[in-house]
């Protein structure tokens, strides 16, 4: 570890070298504090910024990742177009026009990659670390839940209805499953593009992907866990045993269903239940004393004649959503709007829908905040990275930087797929764990357009 440190900063000045050692903290950060992910990637994004106006020969760099760059920027001025006909100048200004950090905290990452060549060791290492912590605080959390050598958990957990669940070092916030199913694209990218192996033989792609897996599981976060299956299927090919690691990987998941009740009816009748699929469902107090005709009552009340888009609840939040879009279908009404104008229309004109603080939906989010042209935008980032992996998977003999750059593309697919549930999508915390592997992404395709690899 000192000889890679060493190597990396030895070249460095002391705001590189400051930005370096904040770039290896944010993950951590981003765990146990938005504000100091904010105060560490505003000093990366300055450091990019006066990189870039004191290197003006050297932006040759940026030109084989222009595309994607440009329409980042073009998305950023689709948003300050929405905060001139925002219906709440005031609330929307600061998120809107401090959208461009993100990008310069991508773009930050992205120059002390290209100029320290142990970047990527470095981070992939501040990643395992966070991971292994992690596992240690989620492992005390456990023998708590389960009162083992009498540890119990504190009370503002009984409160916040986390009883049961891992939240590690979110505490009473269920974002743990949605940081891990984020963060394990990079962490197996970086495992495949630096060739890491344990003692030189062992590959441990696999057994990082079954504890992120298991520890998703233990979440409850059953979006996350389905973000999560999507992730392991498409991932198979950078694997050769893909039958093997897909029959594991179901019989696995079927075990942690059968032994843990409480996680079996989350997932499979709580989801029903919002699905309309039953009209309740029942949780087992007591797994060794469960009622047989209980079980079998849930299997004959199933009714597939209410059949509901995710919930209820979540339809009512998405016809909000088209109705405030529709209303303002060019600009939208701007960002951290949308609470205020819900109510507004559900009250003067009693219409049956849900307001929250956004519509738990990625696209109709963008396009009740910023319009048509948003959407557009994202969309055609979506479509540019499914076009970019449709092209990977045709490709027989891939190396190693194209693997990293196809589960990387699977990260961003993850945090703009459609037809799901969603957190706000212009919240900083979701933005930093998307921006946060752009800067890798940039690189891998850096190396890619230089090598002409796809």
């Amino acid at each position: 570890m000192k000889k890679i440190l060493n190597h990396t900063f030895g070249n460095a000045n002391i705001f590189e070298k400051s930005s370096l050692i904040l770039l290896l903290l944010l993950p951590l950060a981003l765990a146990i504090s938005i504000l100091f992910a904010e105060l560490f990637s505003a000093v990366i994004g300055i450091y990019a910024l006066i990189w870039i106006l004191n290197n003006k020969k050297n932006l040759e760099i940026f030109q084989n990742i222009k595309v994607p760059i440009f329409y980042i920027v073009l998305f950023y001025f689709i948003i300050l177009m929405s905060l001139v006909f925002s219906l709440n100048f005031s609330k929307s200004f600061l998120p809107s026009f401090f959208y461009f950090r993100y990008l310069l905290l991508a773009l930050g990452i992205f120059i002390l990659i290209y100029k320290f060549e142990q970047t990527l060791k470095l981070i992939f290492i501040s990643l395992m670390l966070l991971l292994f912590l992690i596992i240690i605080d989620s492992s005390i959390e456990f023998m708590k839940i389960n009162n083992i050598f009498g540890l119990s958990l504190e009370e503002y957990r009984i409160e916040q209805n986390t009883l049961f669940i891992l939240t590690s070092f979110f505490d009473d916030e269920k974002k743990l499953g949605s940081f891990l199913v984020r963060l394990c694209p990079l962490i197996l990218s970086l495992i495949i593009f630096l060739d890491i192996k344990v003692y030189n033989k062992f590959d441990p792609k696999i057994p990082v992907l079954m504890i992120i897996g298991i520890l998703i599981f233990f979440t409850s976060e059953r979006v996350a866990l389905f973000l999560f299956i999507f992730f392991l299927i498409f991932s198979l090919k950078i694997f050769k045993k893909k039958l093997m690691i897909l029959f594991f990987s179901f019989l696995a998941l079927s075990l942690l269903l059968l032994s843990q009740p409480r996680f079996l009816a989350k997932y499979v009748y709580g989801t029903l239940t919002q699905l309309g699929v039953f009209n309740s469902y029942y949780i087992y107090e007591n797994p060794e004393n469960e009622d047989k005709k209980k079980r079998i009552k849930i299997l004959e009340n199933l009714n597939f004649s209410n059949f509901n888009y995710i919930s209820v609840e979540h339809e009512k939040l998405l016809k909000s959503g088209l109705i405030i879009f529709k209303e303002n279908p060019l600009t939208g009404t701007g960002l951290k709007t949308y609470h205020r104008y819900c109510k507004n229309i559900k009250e003067e004109r009693s219409l049956d829908i849900a307001c929250s603080s956004h519509p738990h939906n990625t696209y109709i989010q963008i396009l009740s905040d910023v319009g048509i042209f948003g959407g557009l935008i994202i969309l055609i980032i979506l479509f540019y990275i499914l076009y970019l992996n449709f092209k990977i998977l045709l490709i027989k003999n891939i190396s190693n930087i194209v693997k990293s750059f196809y589960v990387l593309n699977l990260g961003i697919i993850i945090n703009i797929m459609p037809f799901i549930p969603s957190g706000s999508f212009f919240n900083n915390w979701i933005n930093f764990m998307l921006y946060f592997p752009l800067g890798t992404w940039f690189y891998m395709l850096y190396l890619i357009k230089k090598n002409k690899e796809l």
